[in-house]
């Protein structure tokens, strides 16, 4: 289980737990708490605790063996903002990315999807730039809710840090087809050069069907 160190009982939702340089990881729940099962190969390794808004902890994994339960306690992280000039000027709103509706580009989500990321480079200029929302088109979509986190990190030829101070979640209601649009104007995400962009699945909702009815 992650907590937050405010409050021993507090969960941290929705948290990533990943062994470093290997593809192997998963999500903490709503409640806090996460299953993961570690081959014998990475008991040498070490184990990343992080998530937005708090210290990452890495833990070697050979001192968790054993333990029928665990519980990880993160630092809030305290953060300053970057100052923002605001010049009393006109401004410009452009779309960024792609924007094609083509079927070719395909994203396909499922149970094994949760906690994974995708995303694409977006090129901002040097002056600060306002993110005002996040636009995709869906094409197919199983009758099953899916919640998603939008991630923003610094680029520079690689992908760097997570450059948002919350989390920002969002879900798309099953049967939905067409344009969706993700409003982040309340978050006001200002940011200046080169960005990467992803989408995280978190959780998908599958609707139980009684068999009897």
């Amino acid at each position: 289980m992650i907590c937050d160190t405010t409050s021993i009982n507090s969960p941290i939702e929705y948290g990533s737990i990943g062994i470093n340089c290997k593809n192997l990881g998963t999500l903490s729940n709503d409640s806090g708490i996460f299953y993961l099962t570690v081959p014998n190969q990475f008991f040498n390794d070490s184990i990343t605790f992080s998530r937005i808004g708090f210290q990452s902890k890495l833990i070697r994994i050979g001192d968790l063996i054993d333990k029928k339960s665990i519980k990880i306690i993160l630092v809030p992280k305290n953060r300053e903002l970057e100052e923002v000039l605001v010049l009393a000027r006109g401004s410009k709103s452009k779309t960024k990315g792609n924007i094609t509706r083509a079927k070719g580009i395909v994203l396909a989500i499922s149970s094994g999807s949760v906690g994974s990321e995708v995303g694409t480079v977006i090129r901002l200029p040097r002056n600060p730039a306002l993110i005002k929302d996040l636009n995709f088109h869906i094409t197919g979509n199983r009758p099953d809710s899916a919640k998603f986190r939008f991630n923003i990190y610094s680029f520079n030829n690689v992908v760097g840090e997570n450059l948002l101070n919350e989390s920002i979640y969002f879900t798309i209601p099953g049967k939905y087809i067409g344009d969706f649009k993700v409003d982040l104007s309340k978050y006001h995400l200002t940011f200046s050069n080169d960005i990467f962009i992803t989408v995280e699945p978190i959780a998908i909702y599958s609707k139980i069907v009684d068999p009897d009815q």
